[in-house]
């Protein structure tokens, strides 16, 4: 298998499990469940951040009530599930909790041992 293909795949079982793990949240409102669902698509690895959009273009993409949006917001800002960042020239981006892509990594890990393994061989 082609080493894009691997990374491509290991990368879509990280996601769906990050997406399963929100899911599967007790501690959040379906808003704020949907709201952090959805801000992970704007995710950036390299720069390891959120690109926020900004909260008039995020509600309208997603079909969120802007007041919703907003609460949404501060209470995964006030649970530790983000961070906005602190740089004032990026006003619209957030730090995503490293915890939340670490139990990602490791729930994808247990589920498809093999995907790993072909990345420590190389």
């Amino acid at each position: 298998m082609a080493f894009y293909q691997l990374w491509h795949e290991r990368e879509t079982a990280v996601r769906w499990h990050l997406s399963t793990s929100i899911a599967e949240s007790k501690l959040l409102t379906r808003t704020e469940r949907r709201v952090l669902v959805f801000l992970f698509s704007y995710y950036d690895k390299d720069k390891r951040r959120i690109d926020y959009p900004g909260h008039d273009r995020f509600a309208a993409r997603h079909h969120i009530r802007l007041e919703r949006l907003q609460a949404a917001l501060l209470a995964l800002e006030r649970g530790g599930y983000v961070m906005a960042d602190p740089l004032p020239a990026n006003v619209f981006a957030y730090i995503p909790n490293a915890l939340l892509i670490q139990e990602a990594l490791e729930r994808a890990h247990g589920a498809y041992p093999e995907l790993f393994s072909a990345f420590d061989s190389l």
